[in-house]
C-alpha cells in the first residue's frame, strides 16, 4: 500500500507498507495535485470516489485534488452493462434488459458494492430465485439435471468457502504458536 501526503514544503511525501521505505517526491511547491485514473470500471471509479471523498475531508493534511478519469470507451462502468434496447416486444415496449457483463452483487449483506451501488443510485433488485438453466437452442433443461447441477454448484461454493476459512484458522495459528515461543 502506497501512502502519500503533503510535505511541510509543497511536495509529496510517499512511503510503503510493505518496506517501509519513504522516499521524497521532489517537486515545485503546489497547492494542488492533478492525479490520472485509467479505465472507468468499477475499480477506477471506485477509486475517483475516495480520491474526491478524501480531497473534501479537510483538516490539516488536506490535499487539494483534481481527479481525471480516463476511459477508451465511450460510457464508463467497465463490465458493468446493461442493454436496454435489443429486446422489445413487438410493439416497442415492455424493453427486457439483458446484462452483458457483470449483473450480480452476491451476498450484499455488508458489502461495499452494495453501498456504492445505492450511493450512485443504482437500482437493486431482488433476482428471483427459481431461475431456469437452458440448454442448446434456449430450451429449457430437464429439472432434475437442473437440481444436479444446482446443487454441484452450491457444494462447490461451500468446499471452497471452508477452504477459504480453514487457510485463515491455519495462519492464525501459525502466527500464535509464533508468538508463544
Amino acid at each position: 500500500m502506497l501512502k502519500i501526503k503533503p510535505d511541510r514544503k509543497g511536495g509529496i511525501t510517499a512511503s510503503t507498507a510493505v518496506t517501509g521505505m519513504t522516499a521524497m517526491v521532489p517537486m515545485e511547491p503546489r497547492s494542488c495535485f492533478r492525479v490520472g485514473i485509467v479505465g472507468g470500471g468499477i475499480a477506477g471509479l471506485a477509486c475517483a470516489h475516495e480520491l474526491l471523498r478524501l480531497s473534501k475531508r479537510g483538516g490539516e493534511q488536506e490535499l487539494k485534488l483534481q481527479v481525471v478519469l480516463l476511459e477508451a470507451r465511450s460510457r464508463v462502468g467497465g463490465r458493468l452493462n446493461t442493454d436496454y434496447d435489443s429486446f422489445k416486444s413487438s410493439d416497442g415496449s415492455n424493453a427486457v434488459p439483458v446484462d452483458l457483463g457483470a449483473s450480480w452483487i452476491h451476498g450484499i449483506t455488508d458489502n461495499p458494492l452494495t453501498a456504492l451501488s445505492q450511493e450512485a443510485g443504482v437500482d437493486l433488485i431482488t433476482s428471483i430465485e427459481d431461475v431456469k438453466m437452458l440448454g442448446s437452442g434456449m430450451k429449457e433443461v430437464d429439472r432434475k439435471m437442473d437440481k444436479s447441477m444446482g446443487d454441484l454448484f452450491d457444494a462447490l461454493l461451500d468446499q471452497g468457502a471452508a477452504d477459504c476459512w480453514k487457510r485463515e484458522e491455519d495462519a492464525s495459528t501459525a502466527k500464535a504458536s509464533q508468538k508463544a515461543c
